[in-house]
């Protein structure tokens, strides 16, 4: 079921339904498609906003809760983001970027076109920019992640599908600003610069079916040898081994930087 819409827009300032009068006496106005607004706040139903002409708008509530947002992070100035590491699919261990963290926020826009997307908010954090994507339905697709990774740009998303369906001011607040339960990276770009360094260090071989078992030649340790000639066996041997920086798609390549100072 989606979610009322519980903010209007009176006099360009957002207003939830719980600080207005009932009915038309409201004046507020869709913040999406600016139509009146009618303040539904009977004893029975959680109170709401409709449309004064019946009609429904399908980015109502997302639109409010963007304008939202952006109020609450121009109010506080900063947002706590959650812990960042290079994940790697190889032996080596998980990489710490960098630990949970409240960053201050220079200044935020709200659906400003980056490249072919439009971010919900970009919140400028010491000088670089910071897509805040915002759920409330439905998560980033992999189209809108695949364009977010291509611009290059760091972006998390905060997901308001757990969050009390009042959406009221102080609850969003904890989501969007101190929470990181709900906040989850989708790109980080300095993972990902380091990842292309880490990656540069290493020399990727290709993968052999030898029987039943899954073998890389040339093992620098050399993790097993047969007739003279070093190899290593993939399952047993690399994905616990530290030189083995990433496992390719199907296990068809190793990337190992074993070589490195022989």
């Amino acid at each position: 079921m989606q979610p009322h819409l519980v903010f209007g827009l009176r006099n360009g300032s957002l207003l939830h339904v719980a600080d207005v009068e009932r009915g038309l006496a409201c004046e507020c106005s869709c913040p999406a498609c600016q139509e009146p607004l009618v303040a539904k706040k009977g004893p029975k139903t959680q109170h709401h906003f409709a449309h004064a002409s019946g009609s429904e708008c399908a980015v109502a509530l997302e639109t409010a809760l963007h304008i939202a947002a952006k109020s609450i992070f121009e109010e506080h100035k900063h947002i706590t983001l959650p812990p960042v590491a290079l994940v790697l699919k190889g032996g080596r261990r998980d990489i710490p970027i960098a630990d949970m963290k409240r960053y201050a926020i220079d200044r935020v826009a709200l659906e400003q076109r980056m490249g072919n997307i439009v971010p919900d908010v970009v919140a400028t954090v010491g000088g670089k920019p910071l897509i805040v994507e915002i759920r409330v339905t439905h998560a980033v697709d992999d189209s809108k992640l695949e364009r977010i990774k291509a611009l290059g740009v760091s972006a998390i998303e905060v997901d308001l599908s757990a969050a009390p369906r009042s959406f009221e001011r102080e609850a969003l607040t904890t989501f969007l600003v101190d929470g990181i339960a709900n906040k989850r990276w989708l790109f980080n770009a300095v993972v990902e610069r380091k990842r292309a360094e880490l990656f540069a260090t290493g020399t990727r071989k290709q993968t052999l079916h030898r029987g039943l078992a899954l073998h890389v030649d040339d093992c620098p340790i050399p993790a097993r040898v047969w007739k003279g000639k070093a190899y290593a066996n993939v399952i047993d041997d690399c994905l616990c081994c530290e030189h083995a920086i990433d496992v390719g798609d199907n296990m068809d390549s190793i990337l190992c930087d074993g070589h490195r100072g022989k």
